[in-house]
């Protein structure tokens, strides 16, 4: 398995993100989400983290393929997102259950896939959290952009 930290200087050859693994606070998961939000010194967002039904794959590549700002364009070809995704994925605890301050992921009036930041972390323009939080750790992702 790569280092996480790697993963991420790859990334920010291309977009912002920050992340970090910890072990899992207490048994509430949004009260873990919080306190790996604070650990990484943002806002926590306690009930307004949505938690997502499916794997969050689609949404860590989306994020890794588009500039939260500008959107798609930055030089990763489709299939090293994919690889990228699936890098930090293997991060995550088996049994983890994910979150993020997203709004629905859905396709926006151009086509393309977008996801917003309802409830923001950051002051920077635009954040996306994606947070795992497992039995044993806690894996913090927050992609940022400003315009």
């Amino acid at each position: 398995m790569r280092p996480l930290a790697e993963i991420l200087a790859e990334i920010n050859d291309h977009i912002i993100v920050e992340g970090h693994i910890r072990p899992t606070v207490g048994s509430d998961p949004i009260a873990a989400a919080d306190a790996a939000t604070l650990h990484a010194g943002h806002r926590p967002i306690g009930n307004r983290w949505r938690e997502l039904s499916e794997s969050p794959l689609e949404l860590l590549t989306h994020h890794i393929g588009h500039d939260l700002a500008y959107g798609p364009g930055n030089s990763f070809a489709a299939d090293k997102c994919v690889s990228l995704a699936e890098s930090l994925l293997c991060h995550a605890d088996t049994e983890s259950r994910w979150f993020t301050n997203n709004s629905e992921f859905e396709a926006g009036p151009s086509g393309h896939l977008s996801s917003y930041s309802g409830t923001p972390i950051t002051d920077w323009t635009f954040d996306a959290a994606v947070i795992a939080v497992g039995p044993q750790n806690t894996l913090f992702l927050c992609f940022k952009a400003e315009d």
